[in-house]
This record gives structure tokens, sequence and C-alpha cells, in this order.
């Protein structure tokens, strides 16, 4: 379906497979894609979030902070222009939500599950180094690391996937970094796309509550042990073998 935002007063209507929005805009939010004008990402993100479930709106405004705008601009998108406006509310929860870090809608999601777990926010792109290997990990709640896992990095490029080696390869060096990062005595959950939805949602929820219990049980969960080990790079260029 077609979106189609015109000023006037709130309000909808589809005709034809095209959703008419009467919406009012500032004309600093228009920019010009491929000849055409379109609202920038960041109204586009509160709309996407006012339109749709909130997990659509937490990837909408984790996107539009991978693509550079700021949260202010977020902000700014949001208040004052629609504070009475229908589901502003849900606009405003997945905002909150939203956070830097996330490379793709899957490790959006994925944060929106660990959160679930009750043991607080994760922390996005952990970043551990020895001085010759700096890994990024997807995220992190005390002393256990989550990966979100797809498909696409074992089928090589040339087959529709992003691996630049073989499915073995892959597989060699996803062990060896998982070695790496456990070996700071931290332990991991691996998240892939079935465990976001339906039934093994909730299975995946139960199986990484026992994990992380198992984790404070060997480990504990301070962290300040880590402190030396920390990147600070903010991207996880470094590491090449990082899952995508």
């Amino acid at each position: 379906m077609t979106h189609v935002t015109r000023p006037g007063l709130v309000g909808s209507h589809v005709r034809h497979d095209v959703k008419h929005h009467l919406a009012p805009y500032d004309a600093s939010q228009l920019v010009v894609v491929h000849d055409r004008w379109v609202l920038d990402a960041a109204r586009t993100a509160a709309d996407v979030a006012r339109e749709h479930p909130l997990a659509h709106g937490v990837v909408a405004f984790d996107s539009a902070l991978r693509l550079g705008v700021t949260r202010g601009a977020l902000e700014a998108a949001v208040e004052p222009h629609m504070r009475c406006w229908p589901h502003v509310k849900r606009v405003r929860v997945a905002l909150d939500l939203a956070a830097v870090g996330a490379d793709n809608p899957g490790e959006t999601l994925a944060r929106l599950l660990v959160s679930e777990l009750g043991f607080g926010r994760p922390e996005a792109q952990f970043g551990l180094t020895d001085g010759l290997r700096t890994v990024f990990c997807d995220l992190r709640i005390g002393r256990h690391v989550f990966e979100f896992d797809g498909r696409l990095k074992y089928h090589r490029v040339e087959d529709g996937g992003v691996a630049l080696v073989s499915a073995d390869d892959v597989v060699w060096r996803e062990k060896q970094r998982q070695d790496f990062i456990c070996g700071f005595k931290l332990g991991m959950s691996r998240i892939v796309w079935d465990d976001l939805w339906g039934t093994r949602r909730e299975q995946a929820l139960v199986r990484m509550r026992r994990e992380v219990t198992d984790t404070v049980a060997r480990f504990g969960s301070a962290t300040d042990d880590l402190t030396p080990f920390r990147a600070r790079v903010s991207r996880p260029g470094q590491d090449p073998h990082r899952a995508a």
C-alpha cells in the first residue's frame, strides 16, 4: 500500500490501495528522493510508529538513528506536532525504546525480546578487545551477551547471501569468535528469526531466562573486571567475523 500525506486536519482514508493521510507537516520536513518530495526520515519514522504496532515503530526509529538522525530530531518530529494525534502515546513509547546500535531490524526485534526478560534494558554493541582482536556483541545484560543470527550470513553473495567464504568457514570463524567472547567469563544466548514470533517467542524467553540465570550462578553479574578490555570504538567494523 502506498501512503500519501497531505496537509489538512488529522484523518485518513484508503482509495485504490493508496492511503491518504490528512496531517500537517512543516516545509522543513520535506526532502527530495528520486525527484519526488517525501517526508524526511524523522517524520516518516514517527508516522510509521503511529500507523503500525509498537515493534514497527521501534524498528523505524532505530533505522532513522542508524541513518544518522539525532534523537533530538526524532523528538522534534513528535512534539509538539503530534501532541493530540491518534496513537501518539504509542509513538512516544516506541521512541523511548529506540536505541543506537541495531544494525538491522532483526537486532531491534531481538533487543525488544531481551527486554522482556525482566533484567533491565540491554546494552547494544558491547565491545571487547584483548589488544589483538576486537569484537562487538549485539546485546549485553550483566555478564551475559545475546547474538542475533540470520541465515544470510551462511550463504555466499552469489547465492543471495552476504558471506564471502564458504558456510564451513563462516561456522568455524563463528565458533572461534564465541570462544573468544566466552573466554572473558561471559554467557551467551543466540536468537534467530523464529524466536521472535508466536509460541517460539515464549519458548525463547524461557530458554534465555534459564541461560542468564546459569551465567549469574557461574560468573555473577558484576563487570568491573571487564573494564580494561572494553572496546571504545562506536561501530563494529573492526570485527570482520561479526554475525550479520
